[in-house]
């Protein structure tokens, strides 16, 4: 009886793995940072050029009214998690310097 239980155990959790997975969707977040668009911003462009390229940013900061952050976060179904961050200094209302980076997770 003990065996019979211990099979019938086994194949009951054994065969939950053969079940579908749900579908998990793809959760996009942020500003989309095309290499493309990045490549056009230049130092001394204007801070309403940028915005027209690349809209506004997703992080603004009262405190640093010189810098926009431009973050991209997507988080595959699958469980792949990628992060960019675009930085944008200015000085006065001209770009005077662009940090791109791979942020950490």
């Amino acid at each position: 009886m003990k065996h019979c239980f211990s099979l019938l155990l086994a194949l009951f959790l054994g065969g939950c793995s053969l079940l579908p997975q749900p579908y998990k969707i793809d959760i996009d977040q942020g500003n989309v940072i095309e290499p493309a668009k990045v490549r056009q911003i230049k130092v001394g462009m204007s801070r309403e050029d940028l915005i027209f390229l690349m809209g506004h940013p997703a992080i603004s900061d009262h405190f640093h009214p010189n810098r926009y952050d431009y973050m991209h976060d997507l988080v595959k179904g699958n469980g792949e998690h990628t992060r960019q961050h675009l930085i944008i200094y200015f000085e006065g209302d001209h770009v005077s310097r662009i940090v791109k980076e791979k942020a950490p997770l």
